[in-house]
């Protein structure tokens, strides 16, 4: 009723009437329409599109980062509200970014980044529909590369260009027309000559020689991501300036003829990337013009701006380079295969240049051999070490330098008919022992004692002792007597003793069970020297491992034993306890540290991303192996990584300056800058040195951690070092060691059996190192000031190692001086046998101790 009242109380229009309202109304509507339309373009943002291709999610994460980093400043623009998600883990991921002015006020546009790891066909259609007339004249494609694997390079680009060329060939008329429109603006694009005068204006530079051979109709950047990686693959795998120009040549070359950029990057200098991004799409400041400036003589630092290279700009960075020929290979290349060629979901035909097989299509260039192509000049050259190494068969004349393992069942197949055979021989041996034991006379003559005819030749045997006459006889008798009666009294029988039927599986139950027992590392206070020395006899797990699988690292090149060492740990790292990073729990950024002598070296650090525990995060000094000439930050990852997460610490990694390059005391020194500026730089790493300061570290690690304890305490550092974790360390120089202690230094003679060490001869650290023979910096076990004061100290010592003697000795002279300490010894295991040999059970319970005696250095000490 209320509804009918209202509606009558409305004006009614006759039909036919001279009413002219409704047209009013019209031309109103009229009026407002381009009004309101033009008010909303105006403040409408510039939208703006980013495809990133290749990586993984993490290495599209940092992308990520440092596109949003002003180059100026390196500072990332203040968060606005809510931080938009990254949704990346699967197919096909999704972001945005507000592109901020200079002044970080107004926003220049918004980004929409799309972002795809994997280049499977599967996954283009989730592409397509983000490839429209509307969205290509405002996109740009970014494919990732990283410096951690360099030869898997021209393979990737390959594959992804591919993957675009078979999207592009499946869109519509009308993207396509678009793309047409898109070459054309992007070949004329910074070629014409106004800048030399206004007759020029409308002069264009024509194209030179493998220039844009291959359009895509979108801009192309490809970014080379960890460019800090260089230094790295310079000094571990023997890289030479002809390997990263050669890689610097190919890629100009290939991407030459798609119009592209090129740019290295680093996480923590992110150089010209974020400008290269908004001129190429476009994105201008209203506030300050960002200038590219090319770069091709720094070679962590690249820049080739779009339209500015040349095949004469090629050939200027090293002579000898084939650019004609690289670049005809690679249109050959980049031809799409036939099963990426389906359009509209429908499977064409073979085309010419193919054959048939089974009933799919196969590029001929696939199926037969026709010389080499571009992908594999580039891999001849650029090896994969890992797969060099596989294909060489261990090879000493292909220079393999990874490892390979056997696959674990075959392994414990092949093992069965080993033991089975052992066993036989076992038998044999034990039948023939027997037989020989019959023939010989000291078994006759105790058969003879048994039997009494020994007694009937020489009658009783009487002796006198202390003047009381003792009958031999009688005593004999007397304890079989007693040994009788002790067998007659019931006994509880040990478990499955009288079991017969033991089945093979109970026996290698039991077998492990003794050795878990016989094997567990033990407390140096319940250790005789006695117990040290058995401790160098080979533990059968290890041994089976190193027989297996040989430790084989020396090459007749110090910088190519370097090379392999690097390879053989790096490929080994998967089967560690905490293998790669752990962002989620444990965040990692990169310093450089000033020396003293006016250079800098790297240093990572790892927080705890939950932030400092109650009483504030602790820090730990880190220092890794090598023998002060081999290593780097990678040697304790896991250990850093591990302490962060579980101890709330603060740990500092320091990549010190190695020998032949640079000698003693260089290497030390470099760590005690970094210790200094850790403390210095406290507040900014969130940590809290009076809760704990600890240094730490294995082999020559171990030795730096021990010298570091001892200088700090000499030079008053404050707060005081809290904790030294020493770690097969080495300790006491075999031309050191004082007369009255030789006869307990003998482990770096005798544990001849250590796979690691075994080849470790007098004076070969000396020659690379070059240290100063008494200096305190070399050897800490004979400090002029003696060890009181120390810090008290953490040992993990292995018993087959042929530096645990001396790891010994020091573990005395610092108890002797006051110093708290604990000890772990691994009986029948050699020199950093927990990462060379991963895989062992006794390398497992060895990373646990460390976590269990490094929280033990952290407790503080009853007064």
């Amino acid at each position: 009723m209320a509804s009918a009242r209202r509606t009558a109380n409305f004006p009614t229009r006759v039909p036919g009437g001279h009413d002219r309202s409704g047209s009013r109304d019209a031309d109103k509507e009229e009026i407002w329409k381009p009004m309101l339309d033009n008010i909303s373009s105006g403040k409408r943002l510039p939208e703006k599109s980013l495809l990133v291709l290749g990586g993984t999610p993490e290495t599209q994460r940092e992308f990520l980062e440092s596109v949003s980093t002003d180059a100026a400043n390196n500072r990332r623009p203040p968060d606005r509200g809510r931080k938009p998600p990254i949704a990346n883990q699967f197919a096909l991921g999704y972001t945005y970014q507000d592109v901020l002015d200079t002044d970080h006020e107004d926003t220049l546009a918004r980004l929409s980044l799309y972002l795809l790891a994997n280049p499977s066909p599967s996954f283009t259609p989730l592409i397509r529909p983000y490839l429209n007339p509307r969205t290509l004249p405002h996109m740009l494609i970014v494919i990732l590369l990283d410096w951690n694997h360099p030869w898997l390079w021209i393979r990737q680009l390959r594959d992804w260009i591919r993957v675009l060329r078979s999207l592009i060939v499946s869109l519509d008329d009308a993207s396509k027309v678009v793309l047409e429109e898109n070459i054309q603006t992007l070949q004329d694009k910074g070629r014409n000559l106004a800048a030399e005068g206004g007759s020029m204006e409308n002069v264009k530079i024509p194209l030179g020689p493998g220039e844009w051979d291959e359009p895509l109709g979108i801009p192309l950047c490809v970014v080379c991501q960890n460019a800090d990686k260089i230094e790295t693959l310079e000094k571990e795998r023997g890289w030479k300036e002809e390997e990263f120009d050669f890689i610097l040549q190919y890629m100009r070359t290939i991407l030459l003829k798609h119009g592209s950029s090129l740019v290295y990057t680093m996480p923590t200098a992110p150089g010209s990337l974020q400008t290269l991004i908004h001129s190429t799409l476009g994105i201008k400041s209203l506030l300050k013009q960002e200038q590219l400036r090319h770069n091709v003589t720094d070679r962590d630092r690249v820049l080739v701006p779009p339209n500015w290279d040349s095949w004469a700009k090629i050939r200027i960075l090293r002579e000898g380079f084939d650019v004609e020929g690289i670049s005809e290979k690679w249109s050959v290349d980049i031809d799409i295969p036939h099963h990426m060629r389906a359009t509209n979901g429908q499977s064409p035909a073979p085309v010419e240049g193919e054959a048939e097989t089974n009933g799919e299509a196969v590029p001929v260039a696939e199926e037969e051999d026709e010389g080499p192509t571009a992908t594999s000049i580039y891999e001849e050259t650029i090896r994969n070490p890992e797969s060099d190494y596989a294909l060489s068969s261990l090879s000493k004349q292909a220079n393999g330098l990874e490892v390979s393992s056997k696959d674990p069942q075959a392994f414990l197949s092949d093992q069965v008919n080993v033991l089975e055979h052992l066993r036989r021989e076992d038998e044999n041996e034990a039948a023939l022992k027997a037989a020989r034991k019959d023939q010989e006379p000291s078994a006759r003559a105790w058969a003879d004692e048994q039997s009494g005819v020994v007694e009937e030749h020489i009658g009783p045997v009487q002796f006198n002792m202390g003047g009381i006459q003792v009958n031999a006889d009688e005593m004999v008798k007397r304890l079989q007597d007693r040994q009788a009666n002790r067998q007659d009294e019931p006994e509880t029988p040990p478990p499955k003793t009288q079991d017969t039927n033991i089945n093979d599986n109970e026996k290698l139950s039991y077998l492990k069970l003794a050795s878990d027992l016989t094997l567990q590392p033990v407390k140096m206070a319940h250790l005789t020297r006695e117990e040290v020395v058995l401790s160098g006899t080979v533990a059968p797990e290890y041994k089976k491992a190193f027989t297996a699988r040989p430790l084989d690292i020396t090459r007749e090149d110090f910088f190519a034993s370097r090379a392999a060492r690097a390879a053989h740990l790096s490929a080994l790292r998967h089967l560690y306890p905490i293998p790669g990073p752990i962002p989620e729990t444990v965040k990692e950024t990169l310093h450089q540290v000033a020396t003293q002598d006016g250079a800098s070296i790297r240093v990572k650090v790892y927080q705890p991303v939950s932030g400092p525990p109650q009483g504030g995060s602790p820090l730990i000094m880190m220092y890794h192996e090598g023998g002060w000439s081999m290593g780097d930050l990678t040697d304790e990852d896991m250990n850093c990584r591990m302490f962060a997460r579980e101890l709330g610490a603060v740990c500092v990694n320091v990549e010190y300056r190695l020998a032949p390059e640079h000698k003693f005391p260089t290497g030390v020194t470099d760590c005690y800058t970094a210790l200094e500026w850790s403390l210095q730089n406290s507040e900014m790493l969130a940590a809290t040195p009076t809760a704990g300061l600890l240094v730490g570290g294995a082999s020559a690690g171990g030795n730096i951690a021990a010298v570091l304890s001892l200088l700090a305490r000499d030079k008053g550092l404050d707060p005081p070092i809290t904790g030294q974790y020493l770690c097969v360390p080495a300790l006491l120089p075999d031309t050191n060691v004082p007369p009255h202690l030789s006869h307990l230094y003998q482990s770096r003679s005798t544990s001849i059996d250590d796979p690691v060490l075994k080849d470790l001869r007098p004076g070969v650290i000396e020659a690379l190192y070059a240290p100063q023979p008494l200096s305190p910096l070399w050897d800490p076990f004979n400090h002029p000031d003696g060890h009181r004061g120390a810090a008290k100290a953490f040992f993990q010592v292995a018993g087959l190692d042929p530096l645990r003697d001396e790891a010994v000795l020091y573990d005395g002279v610092l108890r002797k001086a006051g110093v708290l300490t604990r000890f772990e010894l691994y009986r029948g295991y050699g020199h950093m046998f927990w990462t060379n040999y991963p895989e062992l059970e006794e390398s497992g319970r060895f990373v646990r101790d460390t976590l269990r005696g490094v929280r033990w250095l952290l407790e503080r000490q009853e007064a």
